[in-house]
């Protein structure tokens, strides 16, 4: 979502908070976007581990792959 369409939301129907999260149907969410927090993090992610969760990112191969690699 640009940060832009965040902004207006917030402006035109008056949320405070719009937030973003991942999870799946069979769990609660994994990751969270904190309320309150920067626009462009909201954005552009999907927040970080909540607490009690942990995250890795793996290539195609099942591999983990190191802090701050791009996936294409």
């Amino acid at each position: 979502m640009p940060p832009v369409l965040i902004e207006r939301i917030r402006k035109e129907l008056g949320p405070r908070d719009i937030i973003t999260a991942y999870g799946m149907a069979e769990c609660a969410n994994i990751t969270l976007c904190r309320p309150g927090g920067p626009v462009e993090t909201t954005a552009q992610t999907c927040g970080a581990a909540i607490p009690g969760n942990e995250v890795i990112f793996a290539g195609d191969n099942g591999i983990e792959l190191p802090r701050g690699a791009v996936c294409a």
